[in-house]
């Protein structure tokens, strides 16, 4: 018995030694991780205005912590912030800045959470 008990101890012991093919929900959390970052990419860099857009619905709900505004549609996103307005009234203090600096993104297979800071522009 003690010998029955041994080996399938250490059949369990040895199955966690190797690796794993990589299941759905690990390659799901890998895709909305590029997608995360290709978003705060695109955000932060501010000149492709089109391409941010493509990463809303558009029925999108968004609200502006900062400006305290809710925006229920991707018209009303558009008109609000318009980027792609004529003369940009957007710049950075420098070419070379970072609009958006991330310290961290936690993912999931289902959502992102990001923590960063928004560095100084113009307006």
């Amino acid at each position: 018995m003690k010998y029955l008990f041994l080996v399938f101890a250490s059949i369990l012991m040895l199955s966690g030694c190797f690796p794993t093919a990589p299941t759905h929900d690990s390659q799901r959390q890998e895709q909305i991780s590029q997608l995360a970052n290709d978003y705060f990419a695109t955000f932060s860099e501010r000149k492709d205005w089109n391409k941010l857009c493509s990463f809303y619905r558009n029925d999108v709900e968004f609200d502006d912590v900062i400006l305290q505004i809710h925006l229920d549609s991707l018209w009303k996103f558009k008109r609000f912030y318009k980027w792609d307005e004529e003369g940009n009234h957007f710049q950075k203090l420098s070419p070379d800045q970072e609009h958006l600096t991330l310290t961290s993104l936690v993912v999931n297979d289902s959502i992102a959470v990001a923590q960063g800071r928004v560095n100084p522009f113009y307006y």
